[in-house]
């Protein structure tokens, strides 16, 4: 009987022991884990905010910079070219700029304003888009083939009823800055227009 006793208190005293013990290692695992999830969250949280600043500041940028050249170029008696205004277009990705004067029955009047070197060719299909963009202001295109089945991205502005200026814009921004983002094993980060169609991501 005495045996039987000390078993059972043998038993108890150990349980009592072992289960807050095991309940706190647990207690402590799954805090440690929680505490590492959030940090991670925050971490990607703070990087996509500075994704979505460095976009807002080369969007702001780039049309700041398409709105002087249209100014310069599209104006009546423009002057010819000059280098500084392709440097300033190069840096952010303008390959050229155009105006496109809309007549009756489809017809299109394209007149090529500037160009750097090796510059795509503006598609068709962007002018059939231009017609029907009736929104006032600076806007962006969805991303679009170029002459070659290059990804382009295409910046515009209605300067009256019947014409739009244009430039197109080179990814290769959005590119880079896509690539240059990590979030570790298996993870990362995609950059789409305003129709989720693809700008740029790890997979190519």
């Amino acid at each position: 009987m005495r045996s039987n006793l000390r078993v059972f208190l043998t038993v108890a005293f150990t349980l009592i022991a072992t289960v807050p013990v095991i309940y706190l290692a647990l207690w402590v695992e799954r805090t440690a884990l929680e505490n590492e999830i959030s940090a991670v969250r925050e971490k990607h949280l703070l990087v996509a905010k500075n994704i979505t600043s460095a976009l807002e500041r080369y969007a702001a940028d780039l049309e700041s910079t398409f709105n002087y050249l249209v100014a310069v170029y599209a104006a009546p008696g423009r002057p010819a070219t000059a280098p500084a205004e392709l440097l300033l277009a190069g840096k952010f990705g303008i390959e050229c700029l155009a105006v496109a004067t809309f007549g009756e029955g489809g017809r299109t009047e394209r007149t090529l304003l500037m160009a750097v070197e090796g510059a795509e060719r503006l598609p068709p299909g962007l002018f059939d888009f231009l017609r029907s963009a009736g929104a006032s202001g600076t806007r962006f295109t969805p991303v679009m083939a170029g002459m070659s089945g290059k990804p382009l991205l295409f910046i515009y502005r209605r300067l009256s009823p019947d014409t739009v200026a244009v430039a197109a814009i080179d990814p290769g921004y959005f590119i880079r800055l896509q690539e240059a983002i990590a979030f570790g094993l298996k993870g990362h980060a995609a950059i789409v227009d305003q129709t989720g169609r693809v700008i740029a991501h790890p997979k190519k």
